[in-house]
């Protein structure tokens, strides 16, 4: 029985694990083995293009990579090692150089748990042992400029918020709602930390203001009644203003002072003096005395006598002899008035007092009080304490449609709402935990490593639960025997087609091409000729550039991909060399110079559009090609393959175990030129896309687009045995690939 099978959708090399899976999709369009080769969201593979080299690493030094996109589109790589930190911006034409270089704090240790977070043109930059560091961009002189920021704490008095004391430095940061967030500090392992939202007023950011409220102090005067010994209340005479003993209001009485004869009497509170100097008066001289009351709060005379100057007190009442030598007793309030004969003046002065006891009151303990007020709005920062019940340290934190977090063991998300002191509050997602690697972010879902590092595993934004959540799953479950030496470091791009380009521990390059939403997760690996260290990608305008930190024998590169675009990129302008470069002639040339870091190494070349033979490099750096070019790709050749998984036919039940040969293949591709396809790398069959006729001796061959057949002379085995690799400096994309398969029944 002979039948026939389309794959035009590949998803990637699949672990052994799932061998058997035949039921599987995964398995069903997956690989034994997917080195260099892309599967598309599209549809088919495309050979992974070559790497551009950049540069060296400052000093030769072990790198980590970080990427930072500025307010203008742009962005620049920054480049870690041992206490430096190096800019490389695009100086156009794809070339790439340092344009300055920063002093950091940071071993080559430490580098690794560095975790950073960029708004604008501003970076932050946090490591557990360090103070934050802040790198801000120059517009004007287009130079980066560091500070290590002071944090205004909480009223100053939280002395965890200085984030500068030894052990408190946050290793973990990001960016939600304007608000910047730290964690994980050594001595607050389980504290989120957000500072306070922009100004809503001035839209200036307020980073290192840490101020969990406004505190302003009031000061209130307040008394207390004075106790004696035992408890009972102390009183105290009460004076008026100027000392004299007030007494209770009962009759009125008049106290001569002998010096002046005076006599003090109190109206209402009111005192007056009425004081006559004796020695002054004669027996002739009268004195007019007036009679007067308090009415109403207005004193008021009235009557008025006349009297001689002799007197005397006697109960309180004042005797006073007339004009006709009687005497008269005068009753009431009195007080003396210069006559118009008078000889004597007599003074309104002092005060008067009521006769009685002293008045007294209770004894009272004057002080202030200084009061401390709270303001607190929804712009003040915010301070959370966290627990997944195990007392895990926070690992990372992002800033997705919600602030996420970590710890080894838990995984958080917010509520939701726009983050102030009132609505704040995290609940845990999943118990799997995760590592200390930062995590980043695509569009529909965040990637982290997982708790051993062996897994790579993601939050995913679900619409449909209530309100939208996320929910945790493990994206790398199909292709596990990848990350077998643990992930060391991976980055995301979201152009030309959500992919994470990870690398492990053991210096493997591997991809993912991402659609949660179809179930597309499409690993491959990417084998070069050395070891890869570091991976980031840069968002440029022309598109997501991957950006890589390569160990070749003793020299690390640091080397880009461009993930050109298939339809509308010029096809002789094509690299597919490692390493590689770029040259462009005013005349025709064979002679290629400077070649010094390729010296005795042999070098694959794409010129003009066509394939040149390989050529070794001369000692001094000199290549010496076969023709004559213009414009030339030359580099480090590596190897594509693709061999799919044993395939279910559907053969009078299942064709497992089944004893079965391959007739025949065919391949549709696309802007072709290369390639091999067997059965077994030992047999395979080159793929000429020349049309003859068409194709004219010497000139530089059309890429080859359509459907391409191979007859296979392959062994009669259960397992379906197919491989197709490419090893040339062009392009190769396979859109689908057909095979007929003779199933022999026993």
């Amino acid at each position: 029985m002979n039948i026939s099978l389309l794959y035009n959708v590949f998803l990637g090399e699949t672990s052994p694990l799932i061998a058997s899976r035949v039921d599987s999709p995964a398995h069903e369009m997956g690989a034994r083995r997917m080195e260099n080769m892309i599967p598309m969201l599209s549809g088919g593979l495309r050979k992974r293009p070559g790497t551009w080299f950049d540069g060296n690493t400052f000093n030769n030094n072990e790198a980590r990579l970080i990427e930072w996109l500025l307010s203008d589109g742009n962005c620049v790589i920054l480049e870690l090692t041992a206490e430096t930190i190096r800019v490389w911006q695009d100086q156009g034409d794809n070339a790439y150089q340092v344009t300055q270089t920063i002093l950091s704090p940071y071993t080559v240790e430490q580098i690794r748990e560095v975790h950073y977070a960029a708004s604008n043109n501003e970076m932050w930059v946090v490591h557990k042992e360090y103070p934050p560091i802040k790198l801000v961009l120059n517009k004007d002189e287009n130079v980066i400029k560091k500070y290590e920021p002071t944090f205004r704490r909480a009223d100053g008095k939280n002395e965890e918020i200085d984030f500068k004391s030894e052990n408190n430095c946050p290793s973990c940061i990001a960016f939600e709602s304007g608000r910047l967030c730290f964690a994980g500090t050594n001595n607050k392992p389980n504290k989120i930390y957000l500072s306070r939202a922009p100004d809503s007023k001035t839209g200036e950011n307020r980073y290192t203001d840490f101020t969990t409220e406004d505190r302003y102090i009031t000061t209130k005067e307040i008394s207390k009644i004075d106790l004696n010994e035992d408890g009972s209340e102390k009183t105290e005479i009460v004076k008026d203003k100027d000392g004299n003993i007030m007494y209770n209001p009962d009759v009125l009485a008049f106290k001569v002072y002998d010096q002046y004869n005076t006599h003090l009497i109190d109206i209402n509170g009111d005192i007056y003096c009425l004081s006559l100097n004796t020695n002054a008066i004669t027996h002739e001289s009268y004195l007019i005395l007036k009679r007067v009351a308090f009415i109403k709060n207005q004193l008021v005379i009235v009557d008025e006598v006349y009297g001689r100057a002799s007197y005397s007190f006697y109960h309180s009442k004042l005797t006073i002899g007339n004009v006709t030598g009687g005497a008269e007793e005068l009753e009431g309030i009195y007080f003396l008035r210069e006559g118009e004969d008078l000889t004597t003046v007599y003074t309104l002065m002092g005060t008067w007092y009521k006769k009685g006891d002293p008045c007294t009151q209770p004894a009272y303990i004057k002080y202030t009080e200084d009061i401390e007020n709270i303001n607190i709005t929804a712009s003040h920062a915010i301070i959370l304490e966290e627990n997944d019940m195990h007392g895990s340290r926070l690992q990372w934190l992002a800033g997705s449609r919600h602030l996420l977090a970590a710890t080894d063991r838990a995984t958080w998300s917010d509520t939701g709402e726009i983050p102030t002191p009132a609505t704040f509050d995290m609940s845990i997602i999943d118990y799997t935990g995760s590592s200390n690697l930062q995590a980043r972010g695509l569009k529909e879902f965040v990637v982290y490593a997982g708790r051993d590092g062996k897994s790579l595993r993601a939050l995913v934004w679900n619409q449909n639960q209530q309100g939208g959540g996320y929910y945790e799953m493990n994206i790398s479950e199909q292709a596990a025997h990848l990350f077998t030496a643990g992930i060391k470091d991976f980055a995301v791009i979201n152009y030309p087609y959500p992919m994470i380009w990870i690398v492990t521990r053991a210096g493997e390059l591997i991809s993912c091409t991402v659609n949660i939403q179809s179930g597309i997760l499409a690993y491959a690996k990417h084998p070069t000729d050395g070891i890869v260290e570091a991976v980031t990608v840069a968002s440029q305008k022309t598109g997501d550039v991957i950006f890589l930190s390569v160990k070749r024998g003793e020299v690390r590169n640091i080397e880009h991909i461009i993930l050109e675009d298939l339809v509308n990129s010029d096809f002789y302008d094509s690299h597919y060399v490692d390493a590689g470069e770029c040259r462009t002639f005013s005349t025709p040339t064979k002679i290629i110079e400077g070649l010094q870091r390729f010296a005795g190494k042999k070098i694959y070349v794409f010129a003009d559009g066509a394939i040149e033979p390989p050529v070794t490099v001369s000692e001094d750096g000199i290549a010496e090609l076969q023709n004559e070019v213009l414009k030339v790709h030359f580099g480090l050749p590596y190897k594509a393959v693709f061999s799919p998984n044993t395939r279910q036919i559907p053969a009078n039940g299942t064709s497992v175990g089944k004893k079965r040969r391959i007739e025949k293949i065919m391949l549709q591709l696309y802007k072709s030129i290369g390639g091999r396809a067997g059965t077994d790398e030992g047999k395979t069959t080159e793929i000429i896309t020349k049309r003859f006729g068409e194709y004219k001796l010497g000139t530089a061959p059309e890429p080859f687009t359509g459907e391409y057949e191979i007859t296979v002379s392959g062994n009669i085995d259960t397992e379906g045995k197919l491989v197709v690799t490419h090893e040339e400096a062009c392009p190769f994309t396979m859109l689908a690939l057909v095979e007929r398969v003779a199933i022999l029944e026993v």
